[in-house]
């Protein structure tokens, strides 16, 4: 055995099996992640608005769709600026969940209780959880425009 054989540190098996990927994949999930979640929650509020006022319920959902794109210009934009520049200071063979921070990871649980508590506490009429899930479905989803934007321009990177 050599020396460089017998001073190499172990490698520990969570860095070595770590699911990596290039910042391209990890705009590409983020794009998805985004899109995917702001489609559910836009049909999911829409299921909330039909089921108790029927198809006049959907009425509730165009000023949640207003509301969603205003959150989205003021907050949800900045926020996936923010997801952009981590990805692009990252660099590439990095963790696949790694795109976002454990701050929003945690954000990220928060709302999802949060929704849940909405949802189920009967608290709040079903119009009021319709226009919250529509406004934000259609924040995420509005916003993801960036993500993907910055995503199609790895094909001019690439030559």
């Amino acid at each position: 055995m050599s020396m460089r054989e017998i001073n190499r540190a172990p490698v520990n098996f969570f860095e070595a099996y770590k699911p990596r990927a290039s910042k391209w994949t990890h705009l590409l999930i983020a794009s998805l992640v985004w899109s995917i979640v702001g489609v559910v929650l836009i049909i999911r509020g829409s299921f909330y608005a039909v089921k108790p006022y029927g198809w006049i319920g959907l009425l509730y959902c165009t000023p949640a769709l207003i509301l969603g794109f205003v959150k989205a210009r003021w907050v949800l934009d900045k926020t996936a600026h923010k997801i952009i520049k981590r990805i692009e200071a990252r660099g590439d063979h990095k963790c696949i969940g790694g795109f976002i921070s454990f701050k929003n990871y945690l954000l990220i649980l928060a709302m999802i209780f949060l929704g849940i508590t909405l949802r189920k506490s009967g608290f709040f009429p079903a119009w009021f959880v319709a226009i919250v899930y529509v406004a934000i479905g259609a924040g995420l989803l509005f916003s993801s425009r960036l993500i993907w934007m910055k995503w199609r321009l790895r094909k001019k990177f690439a030559s």
